[in-house]
């Protein structure tokens, strides 16, 4: 999506009266366009709208980069992360290939923002002590079942 398009559909949702409006930037690994978001973002603060916003990216944070932290940090309130963190590191890597390396920054950065675990055949064996551990971290989380790729087996 270019910048313009872009605004074209924020202007349009904003400049109606109505209560906060969530805009979030959906498809496949959103910080792969963080410069995007971070324009996207800074133009919308710039300008007076009748309703409040905020924007949300879902991210598994592998590709969360020193260089865009400040800028995340200070613009925590315009745009949170929710951070796909399935449990332990096993679930992690079970689920998703990799562990996230930079957890602490998003506990400390988003602390209310839930993490979204998403809960699979192989590691639902595991759900007690994912629990336990996500909890442990104090991580805010959601969870949801990962049907969609094929029918579990009993």
């Amino acid at each position: 999506m270019s910048l313009e398009t872009a605004q074209r559909i924020i202007t349009t949702v904003l400049k109606r009266s109505g209560g906060r409006v969530l805009i979030c930037f959906m498809g496949a690994e959103p910080l792969t366009r963080f410069s995007l978001m971070r324009e996207i973002g800074e133009w919308a603060k710039s300008l007076k709208w009748p309703r409040e916003f905020t924007f949300m990216a879902a991210t598994n944070g592998t590709l969360l980069k020193e260089e865009m932290k400040p800028w995340l940090y200070e613009n925590r309130a315009l745009l949170s992360l929710g951070l796909s963190l399935d449990g332990d590191t096993i679930s992690q890597r079970q689920n998703r290939g990799e562990t996230v390396q930079e957890l602490d920054y998003f506990l400390q950065t988003w602390p209310k923002q839930p993490m979204k675990m998403t809960i699979s055949e192989e590691s639902v064996c595991r759900l007690c002590s994912d629990i336990v551990y996500l909890h442990s971290i104090g991580a805010a989380f959601t969870a949801n079942a990962a049907y969609e790729e094929k029918a579990w087996s009993n």
